[in-house]
């Protein structure tokens, strides 16, 4: 069966202004006579155009060209409708479910960018894929896969989502050390636990909060142990005691640091002092997290790339006065 190439219309051309010129060249023509002028060696696209390659090769043919080398790779499909087809997308951000391109809820090459993932992880993954010619399913753990190889020396920080207040009772005074980065030689950062009439005022998550009852015992991350005596979070706080001699290698009460013990069953929790944070927002792909990250973030400038421990990675995006906004990049 013949195919079309040109289009006969009578309608005022855009550009020239007229409607003089009534034969409109149609794809496949337009493509063929583009890649021969000029000299395309190669040609690589989805075996969705395998029809219009026989097409295009019959055009080359009829006119005696040099036939380029055609090559095809099946569709990469990538999650859903919405995060893959532009129209969707473009429909989305009309209506104010998408706040633009860079949504964190898509999966666009600028949303990906502005989560922090690292453009050469991406190449690398494309590379990895090669090129064939059956249909494949984009996968992001494969992507975040190569994105850690860049991110992974990123520092360490505490983030507390939902923030809820923990009293220590018969705390001593007692010099925090966490580190930077699992390799220890990146240096520490350090906390100067000072308590006021024996009792020290943190902050814990409330989803961790919920999970305690009295007589609990559960270990502040790299610190020592407390016992709930009160844990009613209705109230806003929870009441404990400092278990004696819980403390680990790396806290100092009276110039001496604890020893390196196993706590079998033991629930561990995040923290930081109530009153010694800033307040932070992250933009993840299924939710927004509200909390408070540590002090020393105060530091961090737009476009780096911290770790917030039990979290995941984050990309700075902005810096504001009292509070600083985070795009979730991955575990």
């Amino acid at each position: 069966m013949d195919f079309p190439l040109l289009r006969a219309s009578k309608e005022e051309h855009p550009r020239l202004k007229n409607n003089v010129l009534t034969l409109y060249p149609l794809m496949n023509l337009s493509v063929a006579v583009d890649d021969h002028l000029l000299e395309i060696t190669d040609v690589l696209r989805g075996k969705d155009h395998l029809t219009n390659t026989e097409k295009q090769k019959f055009i080359y043919k009829y006119f005696g060209w040099n036939e380029p080398n055609f090559i095809h790779y099946g569709i990469m499909s990538i999650g859903s409708e919405g995060k893959i087809s532009k129209s969707e997308i473009k429909k989305g951000i009309d209506e104010g479910k998408f706040t633009g391109w860079d949504d964190v809820h898509l999966l666009t090459l600028r949303a990906l960018k502005r989560r922090g993932i690292n453009p050469q992880a991406i190449r690398n993954y494309m590379l990895n894929l090669g090129i064939k010619d059956v249909d494949i399913e984009f996968s992001e753990e494969a992507l975040y896969f190569e994105n850690k190889k860049f991110i992974e020396s990123c520092f360490r920080h505490f983030f507390i989502e939902d923030p809820l207040g923990l009293t220590i009772e018969n705390f001593p005074d007692m010099v925090v050390r966490f580190p930077l980065h699992k390799e220890h030689t990146y240096g520490f950062r350090t906390f100067d636990l000072v308590p006021e009439n024996n009792k020290i005022n943190l902050l814990i998550q409330k989803s961790d909060a919920e999970k305690l009852k009295e007589g609990d015992e559960i270990r502040l991350m790299n610190t020592c142990n407390v016992r709930i005596k009160k844990a009613d979070t209705t109230t806003g706080r929870v009441i404990a005691d400092y278990v004696e001699n819980s403390h680990g290698p790396m806290v100092e009460i009276n110039g001496k640091n604890g020893e390196k013990k196993k706590f079998h069953n033991i629930p561990k929790v995040l923290w930081l002092p109530e009153g010694g944070g800033i307040k932070a927002k992250i933009y993840c792909p299924e939710r927004t997290a509200d909390g408070i990250c540590e002090i020393a973030c105060k530091n961090l400038k737009e476009n780096n790339i911290i770790q917030f421990e039990t979290f995941g990675f984050c990309r700075v995006d902005k810096v504001k006065d009292n509070l600083i906004e985070f795009y979730f990049t991955q575990r």
